[in-house]
């Protein structure tokens, strides 16, 4: 196991916001590049900053996001790092690493599209900067540059990361050597807004590295559950990846298998980092997206949510919503979604009360509560990552074992929750 620094501690430096892209190069890569599977994404990009889940391996995921080797402190010193702009060839080259949508919403801003990519990377090849100083340094040269000169405000937040990551600016998470994500732009979270700033890109066989939406995960996460009634190994991989940093076991999943989790683990990465710029106490969105991911389970076999508080027809797509201030994210619906993940706790209770209560019990829940959100309260508490890693094993097995039990007496919930109408 890697030496930890279990101190909890937020990073002083701040990251570029708004990237619409990430790219990297697998500086530990194990694989020859002609021992890859023909159907695997490209081999990352080098960047600045490098690691890979199973080096802390024993640690959770918490400690390898806060520790003094681990995320929080790469993206931060990534972003006080000054790096020398690539030459636009280079540029062009690291673009083919990135998802074909990605570059053509690049691209399509220039009036001369991909020429136009290249004549702004002449104007500022060779130059040294940090991700915080790119964005205002291309701004003032992509005059008569663009399509559109009323999306000067937006285009450098959108073509600054791709100049910077095929810079070699960055920072990129192996997962194995057919999976990984970038990550850049990632502010310190010592003023407000910051939480708003970054982007995770996934990279694995159905795509190259792309920076998914919730919405796109969610409809992804529902074609791979329609497809698969037994979810034990998807949940197995994803809880020891959270409690033991231990990725063994993904080649078991499909090719499909594997994107869908390594777009999971990136967005989990991106929300878990906000939430760390909050000290743990405000932005808890690696919560909902891991608790909406055990709730698509249920609904997808049931075609059920709560929405406004009543128990009513859905998708899993629908806990995704939009605030009457605009805001929107999975931590919009969050009330909702706990009541039915508290409904379906109860329900839990009462028809499997032995395994529900030894859940309950590893993760110190009282009867009747939500459990699911138990879970991940137990999980991220900076306080208590010793008690995860002590019960790592039976947890996993017991989650496992009560999540895939849920899923297979989906109907029965579905019909007690209905008679409580």
């Amino acid at each position: 196991m890697k030496k930890m620094n279990l101190g909890f501690s937020v990073a002083a430096s701040a990251l570029v916001s708004l990237a619409l892209f990430s790219t990297t190069a697998y500086s530990v890569e194990k694989k020859s590049r002609s021992a890859r599977p023909k159907d695997a994404c490209p081999v990352a990009l080098s960047m600045k900053e490098s690691l890979q889940i199973d080096d802390f391996k024993g640690s959770t995921f918490y400690e390898f996001m806060t520790d003094s080797s681990g995320v929080k402190a790469s993206l931060d010193q990534d972003y006080s790092s000054k790096f020398k702009i690539a030459d636009h060839d280079t540029i062009l080259k690291a673009a083919k690493n990135f998802d074909d949508d990605v570059y053509k919403k690049i691209v399509r801003l220039f009036a001369r599209g991909e020429q136009g990519l290249a004549d702004l990377v002449d104007k500022v090849k060779g130059k040294l900067v940090t991700p915080g100083e790119l964005t205002a340094m291309i701004r003032t040269k992509m005059t008569g540059l663009l399509k559109d000169r009323s999306k000067g405000g937006l285009a450098p937040l959108i073509v600054g990361p791709l100049i910077a990551m095929g810079s070699g600016a960055g920072t990129v998470v192996h997962i194995n050597s057919t999976n990984y994500y970038y990550n850049f732009g990632y502010k310190s979270g010592e003023d407000a807004g910051d939480e708003k700033s970054g982007r995770s890109f996934g990279a694995s066989f159905d795509h190259n590295a792309l920076d998914v939406s919730d919405n796109y995960y969610l409809k992804e996460l529902t074609a791979y559950l329609k497809d698969n009634a037994d979810t034990s190994t998807f949940f197995k991989i994803f809880f020891n990846v959270l409690t033991n940093c231990d990725t063994s076991n993904y080649t078991k999943l499909s090719n499909s298998g594997q994107t869908v989790m390594t777009d999971l683990i990136a967005v989990y990465t991106a929300e878990q980092d906000r939430h760390i710029m909050g000290d743990m106490r405000s932005h808890p969105w690696e919560n909902d997206l891991a608790e909406t991911t055990m709730m698509s389970a249920y609904t997808v076999n049931t075609g059920k949510i709560i929405a406004d508080g009543q128990y009513v027809n859905g998708i899993p797509n629908d806990f995704y919503a939009v605030g009457p201030s605009g805001r929107s994210g999975l931590g919009v619906g969050r009330k909702d979604r706990m009541k039915l993940q508290t409904e379906i706790s109860k329900a839990m209770w009462k028809l499997h009360p032995d395994l529900t209560q030894r859940f309950a019990d590893m993760i110190r829940a009282k009867k009747d509560t939500d459990l699911f959100h138990g879970l991940m309260l137990f999980i991220n508490n900076p306080y208590g990552q010793d008690k995860v890693r002590a019960v790592a094993d039976d947890l996993v097995k017991t989650v496992v074992e009560f999540l895939q039990t849920m899923r297979d007496d989906a109907a029965k919930i579905d019909s007690m929750i209905k008679k409580k109408k």
